[in-house]
């Protein structure tokens, strides 16, 4: 209990302060699958709407730079994102809130693979784009009674995509530009990219997380209660007593 002249401080201003004084910006990690809307005329179009929202959220002395990878497919699209959990959940809201006659993903297909804060490193070196269409066939008979294998194999698969596009990066010049280029016809990255099949799959899994669900823990004031407020016994003038 704070003492009298005390100034109180919440849990989340504490990290706040935490944050603002490190060297390093925390950095946090999201990937998500969805499907695109008949809005969306070019992939590029999908990009644009990553690139514009990363723009309104420059990199500051507390916060480094978008990272990731957004590979679409057909008719549907994955994407990893590295930036501050702050603006990972901005991005989430927005798209959540997109009006439905202009969205080009639909929220109510998102579903959440992995979300992690404060990551060791990142994997990837900024955030890049690629259509991606494979003719590579992924056979389930019947659905997984557990995605979690599947969820596991498709992240990290993403994740050794990121060292490999780092790798080009470091290496300067157009090898970065090379190498985004032949992710579907290299021998090292193309069994690496997912399929329409796999996102099929991890889309329609009940056992994943929502983006209405994501929203409600990362986007929603949460609703304080005091214990001033708890009142023992609770007015039961409303209950129904049955004989």
């Amino acid at each position: 209990m704070a003492e009298d002249g005390e100034t109180r401080v919440s849990l989340l201003s504490i990290r706040e302060q935490s944050e603002s004084h490190n060297q390093a910006a925390l950095v946090s990690r999201i990937a998500f699958v969805g499907t695109t809307t008949q809005n969306l005329k070019k992939k590029g179009d999908l990009e644009t709407l990553f690139q514009n929202f990363f723009r309104k959220h420059p990199p500051t002395e507390d916060r480094e730079t978008a990272s990731g990878l957004l590979l679409m497919l057909t008719n549907s699209f994955i994407a990893v994102v590295e930036h501050s959990s702050k603006v990972i959940a901005a991005l989430m809201c927005e798209l959540a809130e997109a009006p439905q006659d202009e969205a080009l993903i639909d929220p109510a297909s998102i579903r959440i693979l992995v979300t992690t804060e404060d990551v060791p490193r990142k994997h990837f070196p900024l955030f890049v784009a690629r259509a991606v269409a494979l003719p590579r066939k992924e056979l389930y008979e019947s659905e997984p009674e557990d995605i979690e294998p599947v969820v596991s194999q498709v992240y990290l698969s993403l994740l050794t995509l990121g060292d490999h596009i780092t790798a080009a990066f470091e290496r300067g010049g157009d090898a970065l530009s090379k190498a985004l280029d032949g992710l579907r016809t290299s021998d090292v990255t193309a069994p690496l990219l997912p399929n329409d099949d796999t996102l099929s799959l991890l889309i329609s899994s009940p056992e994943l997380c929502t983006l209405d669900d994501f929203v409600a823990l990362f986007c929603t004031e949460p609703n304080v209660v005091l214990d001033s407020e708890l009142v023992w016994p609770p007015d039961n003038s409303e209950w129904f007593i049955l004989a």
